[in-house]
C-alpha cells in the first residue's frame, strides 16, 4: 500500500513534552522513556526530539503491515513499446536529432533542474562522511565536484544556471551545507537548493521502537524514495515552480559518468509527454546485481535484484539475448507536476531484515552479529509504474555508468577511475 499522509502535524511542535511522552506511552512505546531519568537537560532534549519526529499514525500501520509494499507484482519482459534501443537511435538520425534539440530548447528556456540523489554515507567506502565528498580524483576532486561540473556545463549550455536541488539526509546534511558554503566548481550558490529526507524508525520483531542511545531512537532515512516528500516539506516544489521549470534531470551522487542534463532523454521525455522516464543499460550477465526494468500492468517498472526469480533472470530469447535485459541505471527524467503528485500520494514502503545497534534494558550498548529488527525505505523507482506516459532509453554503459560502491572490486572507486579514464572524464 502507498505511505499514507503523515499524522505529525504543525501544532503538534507546540505540544509540551510531557504530552509527547504520554502520546508514545499510549501507543505502547513508552519503554523508549526508560533512561529519561538519568539523561542531563541535553540528553532529555534529544530524546524528546526524536520522539516528536515518530508518526504514530504510520508507525501504527507499520507494526500492523497496512502499509509495507507486499512481495514484487507481476511483471512480464519490457518489450518495445516505448522503449529507444541504441542500435535503432543510431539509424534513426532525424528521431534522435530532433530529440536533442528540443531537450536543448528546454535547457535553454529553464525550463530544467537536475536532481542529485546525495543522502547516503560512505560507509561501505570506509569514509566518513557523505558519500559526495568521496575523493574520486585527480587529486582530491569529489564526487560533488564531478557533478558540480556536469551542472555547470548544462549552464552553459542554458544560458544561464541551472537550478540544481541535491537531497541530503539529517547525517549528510550539515557537512553537505559547509561543501556549499565553500564552494563548488563552475556553480552560483543562489542556483542550489537541499532538500532533506525523512526517517523512519526501526522495529523489533515485537513491532516497538528500538533505542540507538539512551537519548536517542533508531531511525534511519527514508530511502532514495523519500526525494518526493523531501521536494515538498522543504518548500523546493513550489521554488521550482516559481522558476519555472518543468522537467527535473534526477541522477545518483554515486555514479560520476551519469550525465547531469541529457538533452536526449529530456527531448524524449517530452516528445512521449512523459511523467517519469528512465535509462537502462544491458545487464552484463544474468547475475549482477542491479535492478531490472520491466513491465509492471503495462508500463516500466523496476524489479530488485534480490527479488528477480533465478529462472527468470537467466532466460533468452532466440536470437540469445537475456529477456530481462534492461539494468536499472537510476538515472530519470521527471515532469515537475508528476514530482509533485507523488509528494502527496506518497510511495509504498518496502521492510528490511537489518542489524541494528541498540540499547537493552539495563542500557548496555549492543551491536548485533545478525539481523535483528526491521528498517523501512522508499524507492524512487516504484513512482515508474504510476507514470501514464514516458519512455526507456537505451545507453552506453561505458560512457554513463560508473558506480561507486564498494571499497574494493566490482563497482569501486578503483573501477570507476578507469572508466573515467576511458570515457575521457579524468
Amino acid at each position: 500500500m502507498d505511505q499514507g499522509p503523515t499524522d505529525i502535524r504543525p501544532d503538534d511542535v507546540l505540544l509540551p513534552d510531557e504530552a509527547i511522552a504520554e502520546r508514545l506511552r499510549a501507543a505502547g512505546q513508552g519503554h523508549v522513556f526508560r533512561f529519561l531519568d538519568r539523561l542531563d537537560a541535553r540528553g532529555r532534549a534529544r530524546l524528546l526530539r526524536t520522539a516528536r519526529s515518530v508518526d504514530l499514525g504510520l508507525l501504527r500501520r507499520l507494526v500492523a503491515g497496512d502499509s509495507v509494499a507486499g512481495p514484487p507484482p507481476a511483471f512480464e519482459p519490457l518489450g518495445a513499446a516505448g522503449v529507444h534501443r541504441r542500435a535503432v537511435l543510431r539509424t534513426a538520425a532525424t528521431l534522435r536529432s530532433e530529440a536533442e534539440e528540443l531537450g536543448k530548447a528546454l535547457l535553454r528556456k529553464r525550463r530544467v533542474a537536475c536532481l542529485t540523489m546525495a543522502g547516503g554515507q560512505g560507509t561501505r567506502l570506509g569514509f566518513p562522511g557523505p558519500k559526495g565528498c568521496f575523493p574520486i580524483g585527480p587529486g582530491e576532486r569529489t564526487l560533488f565536484d564531478v557533478h558540480a561540473e556536469g551542472v555547470a556545463a548544462a549552464g552553459r549550455l542554458a544560458g544561464g544556471p541551472v537550478p540544481w536541488v541535491i537531497l541530503v539526509s539529517p547525517s549528510t546534511e550539515a557537512e553537505t551545507r559547509a561543501v556549499l558554503r565553500r564552494g563548488l566548481p563552475g556553480i552560483e550558490p543562489s542556483a542550489v537548493r537541499l532538500a532533506c529526507q525523512g526517517e523512519l524508525p526501526a522495529l523489533d520483531d515485537g513491532g516497538k521502537l528500538l533505542l540507538e542511545a539512551p537519548d536517542r531512537i533508531a531511525l534511519s532515512p527514508d530511502g532514495h524514495g523519500g526525494v518526493f516528500r523531501a521536494l515538498r516539506t522543504s518548500g523546493t516544489l513550489a521554488w521550482l515552480v516559481n522558476l519555472g521549470v518543468e522537467e527535473v534531470s534526477c541522477f545518483q551522487v554515486d555514479n560520476p559518468l551519469a550525465p547531469a542534463a541529457d538533452p536526449l532523454l529530456l527531448g524524449l521525455h517530452r516528445m512521449a509527454k512523459g511523467q517519469m522516464s528512465t535509462k537502462v543499460f544491458p545487464k552484463a550477465d544474468p547475475a549482477e546485481r542491479v535492478g531490472v526494468v520491466v513491465r509492471v500492468n503495462g508500463r516500466p517498472g523496476v524489479v530488485e535484484y534480490t527479488e528477480f526469480p533465478q529462472g527468470e533472470a537467466s532466460r533468452r530469447d532466440p536470437s540469445g539475448e537475456l529477456v530481462h535485459w534492461a539494468a536499472n541505471m537510476a538515472a530519470h527524467a521527471l515532469s515537475l507536476p508528476f514530482a509533485a503528485a507523488v509528494a502527496y500520494r506518497g510511495l509504498p514502503i518496502h521492510r528490511v531484515r537489518k542489524r541494528v545497534p541498540f540499547v537493552d534494558a539495563e542500557g548496555r550498548s549492543v551491536r548485533p552479529e545478525a539481523p535483528n529488527a526491521w528498517k523501512f525505505e522508499t524507492f524512487v523507482f516504484d513512482a515508474l509504474p504510476m507514470a501514464a506516459q514516458g519512455v526507456v532509453l537505451e545507453v552506453d554503459r561505458a560512457r554513463e555508468f560508473a558506480p561507486v560502491k564498494n571499497a574494493e572490486g566490482a563497482d569501486s572507486p578503483e573501477t570507476a577511475r578507469a572508466l573515467l579514464r576511458e570515457a575521457g572524464r579524468w
